[in-house]
């Protein structure tokens, strides 16, 4: 288990099908490209909020150009 996602270079596969790989997730940004799902290929850099809620329990969130949000809870 992952003390902190600060710092890591994930995967995170969703059950809607997508798939962003690497996710590289810095102190105030989030770094990504979709390997899979309806944009797969996109690359972005994103500015993002994080929280850390409880001990082993975070939280991130930011906008895409779109406007959608995008939220993980872990």
């Amino acid at each position: 288990m992952l003390a902190s996602i600060l710092g890591k270079r994930l995967r995170w596969t969703l059950p809607s099908g997508w798939i962003f790989e690497p996710a590289i997730v810095g102190p105030d940004t989030v770094d990504y490209v979709l390997k899979a799902g309806p944009h797969a290929g996109r690359h972005a850099i994103q500015h993002f909020w994080y929280h850390r809620v409880a001990p082993g329990v975070e939280t991130t969130a930011w906008y895409e150009e779109s406007g959608a949000i995008v939220h993980f809870t872990w």
